[in-house]
């Protein structure tokens, strides 16, 4: 039987060091290795550095988790090294994802589960928090860290000559999960959010969580490989619709956001690994360029 005391040698609670535990390898997009521990008296999530090079970027993940100021996470219960792997442990949230969740949720609550998706990114959000020489420096060099792009992907040198013109200024800087797409939402039994996978984004501002955001409800990332019912298609432009009526409140927000959006997805065409995906991104620059334009 695999047992825990086989993987790792670095322990948190007694109860690990049960006999009876199973250790199930979940799904996970950061490289990381996510389990799903449960033993007789305590489920817990572990998550663990894809490499020793990572180590320092997941234990500011952990961090970021630990000390959230908004919203809901699973508590983190330890952290360590094994075989000079960071780990930390954590609160296994049984649920349902937010993509997944928003294609159930009964129509007469789909404004305002919108409506709880839109502020828990907003949090607070204000263009006059913070330090925007900050902001600017750190998306100028996220766009120039990016520029080999071009090379590969011809349809990229509009957005890039777009993305040159910003000031990137009036963009608030303040605390951000950094990667709010609606698959790192965990709804539980009782319709509680709970915000999971934390990033250790580039530049830390609420507009950033908001742009994650966009890129599964304006562009449907998550839904990518999904082939939508017509049922389906019709509540995600709903969904659409609430979202952008919410941020349209707040036109300066908005434009900053779309804007942060089309960087996000530049920094996707690095890890593409199929056709599928690169086609969606070809067309989600397009579409959020045009829609920017």
């Amino acid at each position: 039987m695999l047992t825990i005391s086989r993987i790792f040698d670095v322990f948190q609670f007694d109860c690990i060091k049960m006999s009876s535990e199973k250790i199930t390898l979940l799904k996970g997009y950061s490289g990381c290795k996510i389990l799903l521990i449960e033993t007789p008296y305590r489920s817990f999530i572990r998550k663990v550095s894809s490499d020793r090079a990572y180590n320092e970027r997941l234990l500011k993940q952990c961090k970021k988790q630990s000390m959230c100021g908004f919203g809901k996470t699973p508590q983190v219960f330890g952290s360590g090294y094994a075989d000079g792997l960071f780990f930390f442990d954590m609160q296994y949230i049984r649920g349902t994802t937010l993509s997944e969740y928003l294609l159930q949720v009964p129509a007469m609550y789909l404004k305002r589960t919108v409506e709880r998706i839109y502020n828990t990114a907003y949090h607070g959000y204000s263009a006059d928090i913070g330090n925007g020489v900050e902001i600017q420096t750190a998306m100028r060099a996220k766009i120039e860290s990016l520029r080999y792009l071009q090379g590969a992907h011809a349809n990229l040198a509009e957005v890039f000559e777009y993305l040159d013109s910003l000031s990137w200024s009036g963009i608030g800087v303040g605390n951000c999960h950094g990667d709010m797409t609606l698959e790192n939402i965990i709804v539980d039994s009782k319709g509680e959010f709970y915000m999971i996978d934390f990033l250790d984004s580039f530049a830390e501002s609420p507009a950033v969580d908001i742009a994650k955001s966009l890129q599964d409800i304006f562009l449907r990332w998550s839904y990518r490989y999904r082939v939508l019912s017509v049922y389906e298609d019709i509540r995600l432009s709903d969904v659409c619709d609430v979202f952008l009526g919410l941020l349209g409140c707040d036109t300066v927000l908005k434009k900053a956001v779309f804007d942060i959006l089309l960087v996000n997805l530049l920094r996707i065409y690095p890890y593409i690994k199929d056709e599928k995906t690169r086609l969606f991104l070809d067309a989600a620059t397009k579409k959020t360029l045009n829609f920017i334009l």
